[in-house]
């Protein structure tokens, strides 16, 4: 799968659960560039904002940084690995959180609280 292929992949995922969540999604961008934001997520809590950090020699984005405001709580979106992406800490630890609807939900939940 092509950079923009993971983009387009990541970004109908995120925007489908946020909808389905009630939260509204901004887009900032094609997300080609590290450390500029490229998608923000609004809600009534705060918002959460994704950040490609770090791309691999194809140009395929490998560190999303996820972190939220007014908590100024931080994760990484790792990968994609075997097809699906990952939450880790800050320091690179895997959190038992799926990428899926739900983890998508629960991560969301936990950034802003």
């Amino acid at each position: 799968m092509t950079y923009a292929e993971h983009l387009r992949d990541l970004h109908r995922s995120v925007s489908e659960w946020s909808a389905l969540a009630g939260f509204s999604i901004e887009s900032h961008g094609d997300g080609t560039e590290p450390d500029e934001p490229w998608l923000t997520i609004h809600s009534a809590a705060g918002r959460v904002t994704f950040e490609p950090a770090s791309f691999a020699a194809d140009r395929s984005p490998t560190v999303i940084r996820v972190y939220a405001f007014p908590t100024l709580r931080q994760v990484q979106l790792v990968g994609p690995i075997a097809g699906a992406w990952e939450f880790r800490s800050t320091q690179g630890i895997p959190f038992r959180v799926k990428w899926n609807q739900t983890g998508f939900g629960l991560m969301m939940s936990d950034l802003l609280q």
